[in-house]
């Protein structure tokens, strides 16, 4: 838990009593829920990385209605935030993990 008494990003999408969405603030104040479908693990550069793939519950343009947005799991000592990964050779590589699990 985070020094503020809040649940880090990790532990909400790791609890698998979880099944609130998770909202993700965007710039101007807004912000948009997903609905979670897989979280992964993957070791990257040597460093284990959690990712996680969301299915998105409001239209995101490019984004069609059947798919989900992978997230990589960014941290720090204090804080973890959600960042959309865009190394298109990591996400493959996730998606096919994802596909061996189903």
């Amino acid at each position: 838990m985070a020094s503020d008494g809040k649940k880090r990003i990790s532990e909400i999408l790791l609890d698998r009593e979880n099944t609130e969405t998770i909202t993700l603030g965007l710039e101007g104040g807004k912000s948009i829920s997903f609905m979670q479908c897989a979280v992964i693990p993957y070791e990257v550069d040597g460093v284990d990385t959690l990712f996680a793939l969301l299915k998105p519950l409001e239209p995101i343009p490019g984004v069609e209605d059947d798919q989900a947005v992978l997230f990589r799991v960014e941290q720090t000592d204090d804080d973890e935030w959600l960042v959309v990964e865009t190394d298109q050779e990591i996400a493959e590589k996730v998606y096919a993990i994802y596909c061996d699990l189903m």
